[in-house]
């Protein structure tokens, strides 16, 4: 295990992303490459001196390295009460080959991980995750990949190992939740698909430009083998072998507010699908050929605190997401939140939080479970017919400096795993996070 250790942080060296940490892990660094980074809502800094980095973002190395800490318990409803940790460490490295090495463009990146922790949603038994840090409790490399940037930074592409959680389905305001239902992605997407969120990763090759000023369209294609997932293999199944086909995605972002000379509120509007080629089981025990999913996602600033540029005030967001419902856990799920940035006099970096995530099962899977407990022949699906979950958040993000914040709040979970037999559990969090090197921003 020491000896991977030092081979993975030694492969990032010659590789990681500044936007790889993905929400999951290091919330100030989610927005793909050619989306504006004025809506990132956490102000990122660093506890390690600056001026090096400094330096070394000069001559085309960029080092990013944070540890988020989690703890969740329920000490109320749930199937049992419970208590959970889950932590990640996260190191990123970008090498800027146009200044190293003068190739126009070109820049090569990678990132690993390393996760622990327990899954309290095991014990509350409901499938809407409620601490997002959990998943690939093992050290591993995350992404790898060579990208080229053209056209003064209008254009993308790169190719190699990518999370398809960190280009689309994805907005910086996300992990200011602690729930995985929000951060990182919405959930349903991983429940229905192949959708690889971080810190995992799989072969794969993604482009962006912008044809106008206040357009980005993003496109990409996925490589499906859900076994690279596994902690045996810490990231390092580089198999090109596909158990499910590969998964073709779009999405197109319209930049609102983000003209040069634009000084009204900014938001984003993101129309977004992808097509799955494999082989899908269907609810009513045939397959088919083909899976795919619509969805649409929106953040609106509604408010400005002060004047034009500053990032003070209140911020809605929002998720929709749609799937055909013989094969897909939950064909309809959403979810909405407010966010507000710099609500007490002198707490101009701190946020509140208030989240509600919502997930409807399958119908056609709720008729095999109705059919299996009507006539007592088991099914793979089992025999309790489920409706649909609810998650609610409301949390308070202290940032005490540029490297050091803490977030309590609780979380609330309505009909648990939808089988209206579990209590409703109410759920505490506290989440510290600690940028160990990293440039700060203005607050």
């Amino acid at each position: 295990m020491i000896l991977f250790a030092i081979a993975s942080l030694a492969s990032s060296v010659f590789a990681t992303d500044q936007y790889s940490a993905a929400c999951c892990q290091s919330q100030s660094n989610v927005a793909p490459s050619s989306e504006p980074q004025s809506l990132t809502p956490i102000d990122p800094g660093a506890l390690l001196d600056e001026a090096w980095h400094l330096k070394l973002l000069e001559k085309g190395v960029n080092v990013s390295a944070s540890y988020y800490l989690e703890f969740v318990g329920n000490p109320v409803g749930g199937a049992a009460h419970g208590f959970a940790n889950a932590a990640s460490f996260g190191f990123q490295l970008g090498l800027d080959l146009d200044k190293l090495a003068n190739i126009y463009g070109l820049s090569v990146f990678s990132s690993v991980c390393f996760r622990s922790g327990k899954n309290l949603s095991v014990t509350i038994d409901n499938e809407f995750t409620v601490a997002q840090l959990y998943g690939g409790e093992t050290i591993r490399l995350n992404e790898v990949y060579l990208q080229e940037t053209l056209f003064n930074g209008n254009f993308h592409l790169k190719a190699g190992r990518l999370t398809a959680g960190n280009d689309f389905l994805i907005s910086p305001f996300y992990c200011q939740f602690i729930t995985l239902a929000i951060c990182g992605n919405p959930i349903a997407v991983l429940l229905n698909t192949p959708f690889l969120d971080y810190p995992f990763s799989t072969w794969g090759a993604y482009l962006d430009f912008k044809p106008l000023e206040t357009w980005l369209l993003k496109f990409a294609v996925y490589n499906d083998n859900l076994s690279i997932k596994e902690n045996k293999y810490h990231g390092c199944n580089f198999t090109f072998k596909s158990t499910a086909g590969v998964m073709w995605m779009s999405e197109w972002v319209y930049l609102f507010n983000q003209a040069a000379n634009d000084n009204g509120y900014v938001g984003n509007y993101k129309l977004g699908g992808y097509y799955q080629t494999g082989k899908i089981n269907r609810f009513d025990g045939g397959s088919q050929t083909g899976n795919y999913g619509l969805y649409f996602l929106f953040d609106q600033m509604l408010y400005r605190k002060y004047g034009p540029g500053t990032t003070q005030g209140l911020t809605v967001f929002g998720s929709f997401l749609f799937a055909p419902p013989n094969r897909n856990l939950f064909p309809y799920f959403f979810d909405f939140a407010l966010i507000y940035k710099g609500l007490f006099l002198d707490r101009n970096r701190d946020y509140l939080s208030l989240g509600v995530a919502y997930g409807n099962y399958s119908t056609d899977l709720r008729a095999v479970e109705e059919q299996s407990k009507k006539s007592g022949i088991p099914s793979v699906y089992g025999n309790k017919p489920q409706t649909a979950e609810t998650i609610l958040e409301l949390n308070y993000w202290f940032r005490f400096n540029k490297w050091f914040a803490l977030t309590p709040g609780f979380q609330y979970v309505i009909n648990p795993k939808g089988y209206g037999t579990i209590p409703n559990a109410f759920v505490l969090e506290m989440q510290v996070s600690v940028d160990l090197i990293g440039l700060p921003t203005q607050p």
